[in-house]
């Protein structure tokens, strides 16, 4: 049964530590295939989020679910004093367009180096070309190993708030918040370019036209659960936002498509953290 109704469809049912949204994406809807029934389902509990994605499709296509939201640990300010570690040995690397090249670059030895923790923002500002083609990081990283293990550690240099996240994702989109224009937000807060760290665990953007990626799609009658969850070492519930830092199952997720004369293609919905789109990362951020 349906509480009640938000913007792009999503219908919401109340539950006892948490929310649950549901949409139904009809065939074809901005070109893809199959009818996808898709949910994110946000539960509480202690310190911890944990939210779970879940989708089917009567035809084949691709899939992406995630969440976009921007993470700063203090409560405010600069962001780029969190300390931040990625298990990630390789990263991949950018075109001017905001689309993978298709090379993986090692790395050891340069600013993406997060194997140690470090300020997210003490080589931002360095020479290195990737840094400037997009103003700062907004890199997918690929996390070491496979299957669920920990993928990267975030903290709040002045608070001392930690947020971890363990995944089953292939790799984890870092971006820094770097095109963001300056605003208000509540109770006098400014969001301007890097206040805020976004960690988004995912398969490679642009995957479909790169074959050495890992390729989400969703297959016809298959159903898929993605499970996600943050927890933090104190005061939770006023410093966190719904994020999606965890998400599990064996055969794959939404993917991240092309990107032509630089416009998004494919689905996308803004409500919450359920999106079915093809396009660059990047430019997904500006469309929701």
């Amino acid at each position: 049964m349906t509480d009640f109704r938000i913007g792009h469809g999503y219908d919401v049912h109340a539950l006892a530590d948490g929310l649950r949204l549901h949409r139904l994406s009809p065939d074809g809807e901005e070109g893809y295939p199959g009818t996808l029934a898709v949910s994110v389902t946000y539960r509480l509990a202690g310190a911890a989020l944990r939210i779970e994605y879940e989708a089917e499709s009567d035809a084949d296509t691709l899939c992406s679910l995630t969440n976009h939201s921007y993470f700063n640990l203090n409560g405010g300010g600069t962001a780029m004093a969190h300390t931040l570690t990625l298990a990630a040995g390789t990263y991949l690397e950018t075109s001017p367009g905001c689309l993978p090249t298709g090379r993986a670059l090692p790395v050891a030895g340069t600013p993406f180096d997060f194997h140690a923790a470090k300020a997210v923002g003490r080589d931002i500002d360095t020479a290195a070309e990737q840094l400037r083609l997009v103003n700062g990081y907004d890199h997918h990283f690929c996390v070491d190993g496979a299957g669920l293990r920990r993928a990267a550690v975030l903290r709040g240099d002045s608070s001392g708030i930690t947020m971890t996240m363990d995944t089953t994702s292939p790799g984890v989109q870092l971006y820094t918040a770097n095109w963001l224009s300056r605003r208000g937000g509540k109770n006098g807060a400014v969001y301007e370019p890097r206040c805020a760290v976004c960690l988004e665990p995912q398969f490679p953007p642009d995957a479909v036209h790169h074959p050495g990626f890992p390729q989400p799609l969703l297959r016809r009658g298959y159903g898929q659960l993605f499970c996600g969850g943050v927890q933090s070492r104190q005061d939770f519930l006023t410093h966190f936002f719904p994020f999606s830092l965890l998400q599990i199952g064996e055969r794959g997720s939404r993917a991240r498509g092309q990107c032509r004369n630089g416009n998004a293609i494919g689905r996308s919905r803004k409500a919450f953290a359920c999106h079915r789109l093809a396009g660059c990362v990047h430019h997904i951020r500006q469309r929701l």
